[in-house]
């Protein structure tokens, strides 16, 4: 079982990594079912956006070579004390487990590798799709199951299937890149363009929907631009942030705008959204230092 399995609030020296027992026993257990060919640590802790008291993502991955035998799957969380659902927020990905260990929440998230790496396949034609979810205010955007790999931390792989998949992402495709900033630059205008017309602040929950638009169309634009599979989730902003190319204060500065609209400053949300948006637009139109940076060029290591 691989030492990833520890405390991974913050780096730190193999020698001084604690054991994690929460990921060893879900690990440990997971493992066991037959099907499963690797097991990833996911969400919010993966991409150093959480803290203590933050969930455990767990990413089940299957592959072709074997069906992932639910029933034995059922058993064994329900000797973790969790149980399995259908989750139905999730295209092509219905399955989900939920437990408690130890106080926290687990959650498991079951994912294909073929489903993944055909997604790989389309990205380096520079394709996606999209379709509405609830969750997403741009829709599911399917690159983002690509993401569903590259930003794992690995807990254990035996035959290398998660490793080659990761690495078979970089380097990130140039014409999938073309065709994000494409789209979202696009839909960033047009979503601005109708917020700049409201006058109202009856129209305020409206506004927000629009700027809230306007946000995510942004981060898919900045995350492209920076070579990076994106993350739209919460805390994606604080990676878009963190990104080598983005604008100053970003999370501040996209707050600032819907706390306007609250305020009912709509005009200063307006003006604070153009500026936001000058910049970003002036940043996917560069060439992105990403180019020639590494962790743009190779998968990101735990």
């Amino acid at each position: 079982m691989s030492d990833a399995i520890a405390t991974e609030s913050k780096p730190q020296p193999k020698a001084q990594r604690a054991v994690n027992p929460i990921l060893r026993r879900v690990v440990g257990t997971c493992s066991k079912v037959p099907g499963v060919c690797a097991i990833g640590l996911g969400g919010s802790r993966s991409i150093r956006t959480g803290d203590a008291g933050s969930d455990y993502d767990v990413i089940i991955f299957s592959d072709a070579d074997a069906e992932l035998d639910h029933a034995a799957m059922r058993q064994l969380v329900a000797t973790l004390g969790g149980e399995m659902r259908t989750s139905r927020h999730k295209p092509g990905e219905s399955l989900l487990g939920e437990m408690y260990i130890d106080g926290t929440k687990v959650e498991l998230f079951f994912r294909r590798i073929p489903m993944i790496a055909g997604e790989i396949a389309r990205a380096r034609e520079g394709k996606f799709s999209r379709v509405f979810n609830p969750l997403h205010v741009v829709g599911f955007v399917s690159t983002i199951t690509i993401s569903y790999a590259t930003y794992v931390i690995p807990l254990w792989d035996p035959k290398g299937k998660l490793k080659r998949l990761i690495a078979s992402a970089y380097p990130y495709p140039e014409a999938l890149r073309e065709q994000m900033l494409k789209t979202f630059r696009g839909e960033a205008k047009i979503a601005l363009n109708y917020a700049g017309k409201a006058r109202s602040v009856e129209d305020a929950a409206h506004l927000a929907a629009l700027y809230g638009r306007v946000i995510a169309a942004w981060g898919l634009v900045l995350f492209a631009a920076n070579r990076r599979y994106p993350v739209i989730d919460k805390g994606g902003r604080r990676l878009v942030a963190a990104l080598p190319n983005s604008p100053a204060n970003y999370v501040f500065r996209t707050n600032a705008v819907i706390r306007a609209i609250g305020a009912g400053d709509l005009a200063g949300a307006f003006e604070e959204a153009n500026r936001l948006n000058a910049e970003v637009m002036a940043i996917s139109r560069t060439p992105s230092q990403a180019a020639t940076d590494l962790t743009a060029e190779a998968p990101p290591q735990a």
